[in-house]
């Protein structure tokens, strides 16, 4: 999977800021008598507190939309991504989709992770279709797991669509009494060690021991807060592979790497998942694990934030009854993301792919 991990600071707030005072009237000191009475300007005073009216209004705007506080995760997590308000599709661009969601109504939140190719296209693929039912629906694009679950844990979002049963078992059941589990939609997950097909030196992870220098003792990683990530740095543990060091970067860079390495027939060995488009664009072979260190065939889950069943149970229904299969997964990422003709357009090659795979079918 490709997991694979902002903002800005709002204009200044409070007293010091949009609320100017005034300084009395001082006396006529070159005049006999009583001073002369305080000239006011009711024009500059009416436009004056109209910007002061303005500049609250703005600050409060601002203040709520980025949850502003000291908690750096928290500004993360309500920070919201360029794709949040991205329209959905227009009435003809979804008219061959098959979107059949029961009507409704309301705000619904989801996080994605970017990075992770499935994730991507499957959070587009759901806020196209429940937007074609009624509801508003906003993307927010974030920088972790651990930010996904406290989103959801307090209720900044609503929904996440890439909790995978194993690698992230520590986090569903540290969240389990604040986050849903509406099931899985996906279960062919796979964890993986692969190498260029090209690389005959190499078999096993077990193989590896032996080839350190082959690879400069590197194993080319994605973030270091993944769940591939704990479990590789587990699997190098559990071979007894001590001249191996993850270097771990981001997966953009991972997939850069991978690249580069290929053009120029190098070796690599890089932790990847299944599905990912990455097996169509390369060929590539998937090092056995006789240990069973990477772990066992995992199931994809969708999560929602507590009480999201009671108040949206028609869209819960439809949730619960897609799925999709390894083929059709795969197929959805090589068209968005193998030849890069979607890559900046993400929504438009799902749009693609679904008039030839109609998203009524896609169910369990």
């Amino acid at each position: 999977m490709t997991y694979p991990p902002p903002g800005s600071n709002p204009p200044p707030q409070g007293p010091d800021y949009g609320h100017p005072g005034q300084h009395p009237p001082q006396p006529n000191m070159y005049s006999y008598g009583p001073p002369a009475p305080p000239r006011r300007n009711y024009a500059a005073g009416i436009v004056i507190g109209v910007l002061a009216v303005l500049l609250l209004f703005t600050g409060i705007g601002i203040g709520s939309y980025f949850d502003l506080g000291n908690d750096s995760d928290s500004a993360e997590i309500s920070a919201p991504s360029t794709e949040e308000s991205a329209p959905g599709c227009s009435t003809k661009e979804c008219a061959d989709t098959g979107f059949d969601i029961p009507a409704g109504n309301g705000f619904i939140d989801i996080a994605y992770l970017s990075d992770w190719q499935e994730n991507n296209v499957i959070s587009h693929m759901w806020k196209m279709a429940l937007e074609d039912a009624g509801y508003d629906v906003r993307l927010h694009d974030v920088v972790s797991i651990p930010v996904v679950f406290k989103g959801l844990a307090g209720d900044d979002y609503d929904l996440f669509f890439g909790a995978w049963s194993n690698t992230h078992v520590t986090y569903v059941d540290g969240y389990s009494d604040d986050v849903e589990d509406l099931g899985s939609w996906y279960d062919s997950a796979e964890l993986t060690l692969a190498v260029p097909e090209y690389v005959d030196e190499v078999d096993s992870i077990e193989d590896l021991a032996d080839h350190a220098d082959l690879f400069n003792g590197e194993i080319t990683g994605i973030e270091d807060d993944s769940g591939i990530t704990t479990i590789t740095d587990e699997v190098l543990s559990t071979y007894d592979l001590d001249d191996f060091e993850q270097i771990n970067s981001s997966t953009d860079s991972m997939l850069n790497s991978l690249d580069a390495a290929i053009r120029q027939v190098d070796p690599i060995v890089v932790p990847l998942w299944k599905p990912h488009w990455a097996y169509g664009a390369y060929d590539l072979k998937v090092l056995d694990d006789p240990e069973g260190a990477l772990g066992e065939t995992e199931r994809i889950h969708t999560l929602a934030r507590d009480y999201f069943s009671d108040e949206y149970p028609e869209a819960v229904e439809a949730l619960q009854t897609f799925y999709m299969n390894d083929q059709e997964l795969s197929e959805l990422e090589s068209v968005v993301f193998q030849d890069g003709a979607y890559e900046d357009d993400v929504k438009a090659g799902v749009l693609e792919w679904l008039r030839d795979n109609p998203f009524n079918e896609l169910k369990k």
